[in-house]
Order: C-alpha cells, then structure tokens, then sequence
C-alpha cells in the first residue's frame, strides 16, 4: 500500500516547486529515499538475491522503471524548448536547455550526471532528475549487499550519521542564502545515505517496530501521515516567525524517522483488493507527476500571464491548478501508454528471478 504515499509526496513536491511553499519539497524527497530503502532492500532480499545473475535482473527491472517515463519527460522539456525558445525558458527555469556537447546529452539521456553534487550539473532537460541519479547511485550500493544483513545496515546507518555530522560541521563551505537546507545536506549525493539506510533498517526491523506502533496505539499510517504534516506545518511555522534554519535541518532528520513509521505501518496493513487497485491506479500517477510538473507549471504560467512566477500569490495558486491539472492530462499518457508495455516486461524479470 504505498502508491497513495508516493502520490501524496510526488504532490508536496509540486506544491514546493508551484506554490512555493518552504522546504516541503526537500523533506518529499528525503521522504522518497526511506521508501527507496525500504523497497530495494525487500525487492533485492526476498526476490533477486545477491547473485551476479540476480544483480543484472534487478538493474535491468530498476531501469525499465525509471527510463521510458523519464524519456518521455525528457522529450516534453525538448518540445517546450522548441515552443519558448532556447534564451525565453531559461527566465522559467535556468537548468532547461538543449545541451550543447555530447557529453551533456549523454547525462541527460543516463539520467546520470556526474558531480557528488548531481545538481549542480547544467544543463538538466528534466530538472529534478539529479535526485534520480542519487536513487541510482543507492540502488546499486544496495544490489551489491549495503543493505543485506542487519549488521551491515546498520553500519552504513552510523556512516550516514558521520556524513550528517560532517556536512554540518562545514555547511559554510557550500552554504546558499535562499536555501534553508545546505547543499552538502539535501542534493550531495550522499546526503541522500541516511534516508536510504534508515528504509533499510526499517525493513530487517519492521516487524519489531511495527509491534512498538501498535503498542503505544500510532500503528495507523494514517495518524502517522497526518502527525507528518503537522510536524511540517509546525517547523514552517517557527522558521517564518525567528529564520532559525537549524531547525529545518533537524526537521528534516526527524522527518526521515517519521517517513520510516510511516512506510512500516502501509508494509503491514492488509487492505481488500477494491483498496489495493485504486492504491495502485493512484500510485501508478507519482513519477509521471514529479517528472512532469515543473514543464507543465512553466505552460501554465506561459498560458495565463505570459511569463515565469515568483513567490507566493494569487497568480502562483492559478499556476499550481492549471499545473496540476495539465500534468495530471500528460501523466496519463505515461500511465496508459508507456506504463502497460514495460510493466509486462518487468513482470517477465521478475518470473525469471523467480
């Protein structure tokens, strides 16, 4: 039962991006990385295994995933290039544009892009795709054992908390006025460790933790999601009150322990197959949606007001509906028509694993 979930964080990501509203999207996307844990360790665990066989079929599943979508996405931000022109998109977004080397177009192709910082890469067709290179980055490290026992997560768990430490200690170095999480602590890649290990740990651990949520009665996902968001709502509430960042930089760290309550408690519930379809049909809309988003929300500010929108407004709010319900339109293009072909083919891996 987790198609809803990455829905709901595929959504706060667009409501970061649409109606500006502070960090949410960064805590979506740590939020994203637990359950990337979770999954991959269970996936690689209980159906692949550790073979050089099993990694190959795991990789070539993780990629029939990831790239037609992405493809396609990558293909509209060609189109609205074309439609805006290549000097006009760049006042919507400064990371749109067709790359002029060959090596810039095979990272975009890749979905690859070669910094310990992805997002620093320019330019980015798709710019959200830097925190698919991390999700790729992990999902090998988990293929190859990081996650495989109990030991060695938890190893790779207190080497995350070493990075987290050390990133603090020097956030100076790479530190930006408007970003209230540092650079070395949201979109480096190994800022992303501590989510992927912490899914990782709540899977060798779930049954344990999941006695523990239904002993203190919070074994509901659905108090769980609802206590996330107003945890959310309280940090965004003081942080505008004092400017204090270090606490949306703490924020964010509890908030990667309440997304690993969260994705425990949809693990163990046992919804009837009326539930389990529309999970699906609604989760089948979340990576269309966050790659799409930001393309769409530049066609709707295009649309309504002729140019980009900044900061929040009535204009960004009738940015965000029209962005919505256009990448709403475009994403079931991927959902109805890439989406079938390559869930057949992933089906066959899977059997073949089997």
């Amino acid at each position: 039962m987790f198609g809803i979930w990455r829905t709901l964080l595929a959504l706060e990501v667009v409501a970061f991006h649409l109606l500006f509203l502070p960090f949410i999207g960064a805590y979506a996307v740590f939020s994203f990385f637990v359950l990337s844990g979770f999954l991959m360790t269970a996936i690689v665990h209980d159906t692949y295994g550790y073979s050089v066989g099993g990694f190959a079929r795991y990789i070539g599943n993780r990629a029939l995933r990831l790239y037609p979508s992405y493809w396609f996405a990558l293909l509209t931000s060609i189109l609205l290039v074309a439609w805006l022109g290549g000097d006009t998109i760049l006042h919507y977004h400064p990371t749109i544009a067709l790359p002029e080397r060959a090596a810039d177009w095979a990272q975009n192709l890749a979905m690859i892009f070669v910094d310990i910082v992805p997002r620093d890469v320019w330019p980015r067709l798709v710019p959200l795709a830097w925190a698919l290179t991390v999700e790729i980055v992990f999902y090998v490290l988990i293929g190859v054992g990081l996650s495989r026992t109990k030991c060695t997560s938890w190893l790779w768990f207190l080497a995350s908390i070493g990075y987290v430490i050390l990133a603090t200690s020097f956030h100076h170095l790479r530190e930006s006025a408007n970003e209230l999480i540092p650079i070395y602590q949201y979109s480096a890649i190994p800022a992303g460790s501590l989510s992927f290990s912490t899914g990782s740990l709540v899977w060798h651990y779930r049954t344990e933790i999941q006695h523990q949520l239904d002993r203190f009665w919070i074994g509901d996902a659905r108090l769980l999601v609802v206590s996330r968001w107003g945890f959310y709502l309280t940090i965004a509430f003081v942080q505008a009150l004092f400017g204090w960042k270090i606490l949306v930089m703490a924020g964010n760290w509890i908030n990667v322990g309440l997304s690993g309550l969260i994705v425990c408690a949809l693990f163990h519930r046992r919804p009837g197959p009326r539930s389990r379809r529309v999970d699906k049909a609604v989760g089948d809309y979340s990576y269309p949606i966050y790659l799409l988003h930001l393309q769409m929300g530049i066609v709707a500010a295009a649309l309504l007001f002729g140019g980009p929108v900044a900061g929040r407004s009535l204009r960004s709010v009738a940015v965000f509906v029209l962005g919505l319900l256009l990448t709403l339109l475009v994403s079931s293009i991927c959902t109805r028509m890439i989406d079938p072909s390559v869930e057949r083919l992933r089906n066959r891996i899977r059997r073949s694993a089997a």
